[in-house]
């Protein structure tokens, strides 16, 4: 999906689902993909933004590939920055999950 609105982001989106056809990832990217910093950019834009709309993280983890956990009755929502070869490479996912199955 292009041209993706999320917060003041302009994202492409890449939907996974298993094989019930359940949605089981958001992988998202900058919609300009010649910037190397966008997607370190997109990854704070999406945390305030999902902040802004489910409250304080529960729980964060830091590192070279940082996640950031919503946790609630109904679902873990877990935003994830994914970097190697010293950020050369990076990426963007937001998952959606049953309570416990994100860990």
């Amino acid at each position: 999906m292009t041209g993706v609105e999320l917060g003041s982001e302009t994202l492409v989106a890449d939907l996974y689902f298993d094989a019930a056809g359940t949605l089981q990832t958001v992988a998202v990217k900058p919609a300009d993909q010649g910037d190397p910093q966008a997607n370190s950019r997109t990854f704070s834009s999406l945390e305030r933004f999902l902040t802004k709309t489910y409250g304080p993280a529960t729980r964060k983890e830091g590192g070279d590939s940082p996640r950031v956990f919503w946790e609630h009755p109904s679902t873990t929502i877990c935003l994830v920055y994914l970097s190697v070869f010293g950020g050369r490479i990076s990426r963007v996912n937001v998952s959606y999950a049953p309570p416990g199955l994100v860990r």
